[in-house]
């Protein structure tokens, strides 16, 4: 899954797994991946919007791959980690949250940033 209105710099794919029966809600990026701090937070981040958002139940996420986002601003890495998990838990995203993520994402790109610019 790539950013959500506009095509990003680079593409970058990531695959979520939702446990509805986890004792304890938790979000975590696969440690085998080795990837850098900044895009595991942009994982994290992305991930956690994307729950907050769509109202789910507690809930553990596992962030199993991301592919295409080893040199990838960490805003793109947040998006494309928040369309992977409405995609997992079936939600619909509105226009509103696709403006205001693509409206981050161009500020973080600008920038060049090196952290999440907040959605």
């Amino acid at each position: 899954m790539s950013m959500l209105s506009q095509e990003p710099p680079r593409t970058v794919q990531v695959t979520v797994y939702i446990d509805w029966d986890a004792l304890e809600p938790s979000i975590e990026v696969e440690p085998r991946l080795g990837l850098s701090e900044e895009v595991k937070q942009g994982a994290v981040y992305g991930v956690s919007f994307a729950l907050q958002e769509a109202g789910t139940l507690p809930c553990a996420v596992r962030v199993a791959e991301i592919t295409g986002g080893e040199f990838a601003n960490p805003t793109v890495i947040a998006a494309a980690a928040a369309n992977a998990t409405w995609g997992a838990v079936g939600f619909q995203v509105g226009l509103h949250l696709t403006a205001r993520i693509d409206r981050a994402v161009s500020n973080a790109l600008a920038m060049d940033a090196r952290t999440v610019v907040a959605f």
